[in-house]
């Protein structure tokens, strides 16, 4: 019947999570991608959206161990809307910070603070002081680093320019 396949398709689901999270322990990674795709599938065909959240989140983390930073960004965009359709805050908000801390290691500082700034207000929303402080430390880092691309890209970009316009400036009267 129809309920009984269900649970054996839940429990298959379990089943490729736990194999898939213990190939990655092992570092069998293909073995990993293999079993969390699987489980990305399952959880789909049985509408599961936390199961589809914690699929994309584990795979995500698969990537990123392979070496696939782009992969791993588009699966924890994934995560993201996964838990935003299942109304999973604090997976919006694990989601968020961790596409900040990607986009940063990338050095798209500007896109890393979009959701830093995201997590932080997620952080508020949940009442969690400590995640709210971490949110807002790796934000803070984030303004600060694209501040400083933009400041090198100008002394960069025209040299020239920024120390003519340094030496028209009046100099300070003495006192």
């Amino acid at each position: 019947g129809g309920e009984g396949e269900g649970r054996v398709q839940e429990g298959e689901c379990e089943a490729q999570r736990l194999l898939g999270l213990a190939s990655m322990r092992t570092q069998d990674l293909e073995k990993a991608l293999v079993c969390l795709h699987k489980m990305l599938d399952l959880s789909k065909e049985l509408g599961d959206g936390a199961a589809e959240a914690a699929a994309c989140s584990a795979l995500a983390d698969a990537y990123q161990a392979v070496g696939d930073r782009a992969e791993s960004v588009r699966r924890v965009e994934a995560y993201l809307r996964a838990a935003t359709s299942s109304g999973d805050v604090e997976g919006q908000r694990q989601a968020c910070g961790r596409l900040g801390a990607l986009h940063r290691a990338a050095g798209d500082f500007t896109r890393a603070a979009e959701y830093l700034g995201k997590a932080y207000q997620l952080s508020r929303a949940l009442g969690d002081a400590a995640a709210a402080d971490q949110a807002r430390l790796a934000l803070g880092i984030a303004l600060a680093s694209a501040k400083r691309e933009a400041l090198l890209g100008a002394i960069k970009g025209d040299l020239g320019a920024l120390l003519a316009w340094k030496n028209r400036r009046a100099p300070l009267a003495a006192t």
